[in-house]
């Protein structure tokens, strides 16, 4: 074999590359040491900070279609509710494996789970707003003041989900509105954004 012809610099070179590397890697080790140290105790303040299951969203099916439904927890009355389409269900505590476990088909597959700061949960999770009030059976007066009225009101609502009408007008679907109940006041978040 014949010799290989070597630059006579390249030995200088490596050696002085060499030098760099490992005053760089000490430099990066200093470096990861000192992170480390700072990740030790970057979430020793939030250890004490306690986190609850606030609501888990179902699918059952396949990607392409299947059925949703939401579970969620109201902690001011200390239940689990079922929202499945038109129905909610409270669920009794010996079904509560079917959100923590979920490991039959029928129990479907949670997707999203959602959790609230344990000391903040009555503060800012409200699962139901709604107060139903029992109607009333109107007394003489009161059936002279609604003779005339109804409480049941149409309403043509447009919905932008549906195709355009050959008029160029968005296609509009016709439904009832009950007038059955009253809507808790809202809870309004604080200016600074905090709770």
């Amino acid at each position: 074999m014949e010799a290989i012809s070597i630059d006579d610099d390249l030995p200088a070179a490596l050696s002085g590359s060499a030098l760099q590397q490992g005053s760089r890697f000490e430099e990066l080790s200093s470096n990861i040491d000192s992170l480390q140290a700072k990740l030790t105790d970057l979430f020793e303040p939030y250890k004490q900070v306690k986190y609850r299951l606030q609501a888990v969203f179902f699918h059952r099916g396949k990607t392409a279609h299947g059925h949703y439904w939401i579970c969620i927890r109201d902690f001011q009355k200390g239940v689990w509710r079922k929202y499945n389409d038109e129905r909610v269900d409270e669920i009794p505590n010996n079904k509560l494996h079917e959100i923590y476990e979920a490991n039959e088909w029928i129990h479907g597959t949670p997707t999203y789970a959602v959790y609230v700061r344990d000391d903040l949960k009555q503060e800012i999770v409200q699962p139901v707003c709604r107060q139903l009030v029992q109607p009333q059976e109107p007394n003489e007066q009161m059936q002279g003041q609604l003779d005339g009225q109804t409480a049941h009101v149409e309403e043509i609502v447009a919905d932008p989900s549906l195709p355009q009408q050959s008029n160029g007008q968005t296609a509009t679907e016709k439904t009832s509105v009950e007038s059955n109940g009253i809507w808790d006041a809202p809870r309004e978040v604080p200016a600074d954004g905090r709770w």
